[in-house]
Protein backbone atom coordinates (compact mmCIF):
# COMPACT_ATOMS: atom_id res chain seq x y z
CA UNK A 1 0.00 0.00 0.00
CA UNK A 2 2.78 2.21 0.98
CA UNK A 3 4.64 2.07 -2.90
CA UNK A 4 0.71 2.90 -4.40
CA UNK A 5 0.68 5.87 -2.06
CA UNK A 6 4.47 6.76 -2.99
CA UNK A 7 3.80 6.50 -6.76
CA UNK A 8 0.45 8.83 -6.79
CA UNK A 9 1.60 10.89 -4.66
CA UNK A 10 4.69 11.52 -7.25
CA UNK A 11 2.47 11.45 -9.87
CA UNK A 12 0.61 14.56 -8.62
CA UNK A 13 3.78 16.11 -7.56
CA UNK A 14 5.23 16.02 -11.40
CA UNK A 15 1.46 16.35 -12.88
CA UNK A 16 0.56 20.05 -11.75
CA UNK A 17 1.19 21.95 -14.58
CA UNK A 18 -0.71 19.59 -17.37
CA UNK A 19 -3.85 19.87 -14.73
CA UNK A 20 -3.63 23.88 -14.10
CA UNK A 21 -5.67 26.04 -16.03
CA UNK A 22 -4.29 28.56 -18.55
CA UNK A 23 -3.23 32.33 -17.46
CA UNK A 24 -2.64 35.73 -18.67
CA UNK A 25 -0.52 38.04 -16.17
CA UNK A 26 0.18 41.76 -17.12
CA UNK A 27 2.39 44.09 -15.95
CA UNK A 28 1.59 48.20 -16.79
CA UNK A 29 4.36 50.34 -16.68
CA UNK A 30 3.08 54.11 -17.05
CA UNK A 31 6.56 55.66 -18.81
CA UNK A 32 5.43 59.06 -18.68
CA UNK A 33 4.19 61.90 -21.02
CA UNK A 34 1.83 59.76 -22.75
CA UNK A 35 3.64 56.73 -23.06
CA UNK A 36 2.84 53.32 -21.51
CA UNK A 37 3.95 49.39 -22.27
CA UNK A 38 2.21 46.68 -21.03
CA UNK A 39 3.99 43.24 -20.81
CA UNK A 40 2.57 40.05 -20.53
CA UNK A 41 3.07 36.16 -20.14
CA UNK A 42 0.46 33.82 -21.43
CA UNK A 43 0.54 30.07 -20.37
CA UNK A 44 -1.40 27.56 -22.39
CA UNK A 45 -3.68 24.83 -20.29
CA UNK A 46 -3.40 21.29 -20.16
CA UNK A 47 -5.50 20.96 -23.89
CA UNK A 48 -2.86 23.93 -24.85
CA UNK A 49 -6.02 26.59 -24.79
CA UNK A 50 -4.95 29.79 -23.77
CA UNK A 51 -7.86 31.77 -22.17
CA UNK A 52 -9.67 34.39 -23.48
CA UNK A 53 -8.39 37.82 -20.81
CA UNK A 54 -9.46 41.86 -20.94
CA UNK A 55 -6.96 44.02 -20.04
CA UNK A 56 -9.00 45.69 -17.89
CA UNK A 57 -6.41 45.76 -14.92
CA UNK A 58 -3.88 46.96 -16.75
CA UNK A 59 -5.23 48.95 -19.72
CA UNK A 60 -4.49 52.67 -18.84
CA UNK A 61 -7.39 54.77 -17.95
CA UNK A 62 -8.14 58.10 -19.47
CA UNK A 63 -7.72 60.29 -16.75
CA UNK A 64 -7.09 63.80 -18.54
CA UNK A 65 -9.88 63.67 -21.26
CA UNK A 66 -7.37 63.91 -23.74
CA UNK A 67 -9.28 60.39 -25.66
CA UNK A 68 -7.49 57.07 -24.69
CA UNK A 69 -4.32 54.96 -26.30
CA UNK A 70 -3.34 53.72 -29.17
CA UNK A 71 -1.31 50.89 -29.65
CA UNK A 72 1.83 51.69 -31.08
CA UNK A 73 3.89 48.45 -31.69
CA UNK A 74 3.27 45.08 -30.42
CA UNK A 75 6.13 42.61 -29.83
CA UNK A 76 5.99 38.98 -29.47
CA UNK A 77 8.65 35.96 -28.04
CA UNK A 78 7.80 32.58 -27.52
CA UNK A 79 8.58 31.11 -24.51
CA UNK A 80 10.62 28.26 -23.15
CA UNK A 81 7.72 25.90 -23.74
CA UNK A 82 6.70 27.57 -27.04
CA UNK A 83 3.41 27.16 -28.80
CA UNK A 84 2.70 25.79 -31.89
CA UNK A 85 4.28 27.37 -34.49
CA UNK A 86 1.66 29.97 -36.53
CA UNK A 87 0.09 30.68 -33.40
CA UNK A 88 -2.07 33.56 -33.40
CA UNK A 89 -1.97 36.81 -30.86
CA UNK A 90 -5.25 39.07 -31.51
CA UNK A 91 -6.46 42.00 -28.85
CA UNK A 92 -10.00 42.46 -29.32
CA UNK A 93 -12.37 45.81 -28.64
CA UNK A 94 -15.92 45.58 -27.49
CA UNK A 95 -17.13 45.50 -30.81
CA UNK A 96 -14.88 42.48 -31.43
CA UNK A 97 -11.91 44.26 -33.90
CA UNK A 98 -8.73 43.00 -33.90
CA UNK A 99 -6.32 46.05 -32.76
CA UNK A 100 -3.82 44.09 -34.06
CA UNK A 101 -4.90 44.78 -37.75
CA UNK A 102 -3.48 41.16 -38.13
CA UNK A 103 -0.16 41.95 -37.39
CA UNK A 104 0.06 39.23 -34.74
CA UNK A 105 -1.03 36.14 -37.42
CA UNK A 106 1.30 33.09 -38.04
CA UNK A 107 3.69 33.67 -35.48
CA UNK A 108 6.72 31.66 -35.51
CA UNK A 109 7.44 29.62 -32.12
CA UNK A 110 11.35 29.85 -32.33
CA UNK A 111 12.07 33.49 -33.42
CA UNK A 112 10.43 36.86 -31.42
CA UNK A 113 9.02 39.44 -33.78
CA UNK A 114 8.23 43.23 -33.30
CA UNK A 115 5.27 44.80 -35.24
CA UNK A 116 5.59 48.58 -35.46
CA UNK A 117 3.04 51.00 -37.14
CA UNK A 118 -0.42 49.39 -35.85
CA UNK A 119 -1.98 52.65 -34.86
CA UNK A 120 -5.25 51.64 -33.62
CA UNK A 121 -7.03 53.47 -30.77
CA UNK A 122 -9.21 51.69 -27.80
CA UNK A 123 -10.53 54.28 -25.07
CA UNK A 124 -11.48 50.64 -23.07
CA UNK A 125 -9.57 47.67 -21.84
CA UNK A 126 -9.95 45.19 -25.16
CA UNK A 127 -9.50 41.62 -24.89
CA UNK A 128 -6.44 39.27 -25.48
CA UNK A 129 -7.07 35.94 -27.63
CA UNK A 130 -4.39 33.37 -28.43
CA UNK A 131 -5.10 30.90 -30.96
CA UNK A 132 -3.43 28.12 -32.86
CA UNK A 133 -1.44 26.37 -30.54
CA UNK A 134 -1.86 22.88 -29.56
CA UNK A 135 1.25 22.96 -26.87
CA UNK A 136 0.14 21.47 -23.21
CA UNK A 137 1.68 24.71 -20.90
CA UNK A 138 3.28 26.29 -23.89
CA UNK A 139 4.07 30.21 -22.79
CA UNK A 140 3.65 32.98 -25.58
CA UNK A 141 5.46 36.35 -24.24
CA UNK A 142 3.85 40.05 -25.75
CA UNK A 143 4.72 43.30 -24.88
CA UNK A 144 2.63 46.38 -26.49
CA UNK A 145 3.55 49.66 -26.55
CA UNK A 146 0.66 52.42 -26.11
CA UNK A 147 0.53 56.38 -26.97
CA UNK A 148 -2.23 58.95 -25.86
Amino acid sequence: MKKVTLVVLVFLLLSPPAWGAGMLACTPYDKGVGYFVITCTATADASGSFPATSLSGVWPQDDSNQGGFYIFQAEFLPGSTAPTNGYQVSIKDNWGVDLLLGKGAALSNAASSIQPGIDTFSDSAPTVYITGNSVAGAVANFKLTLVR
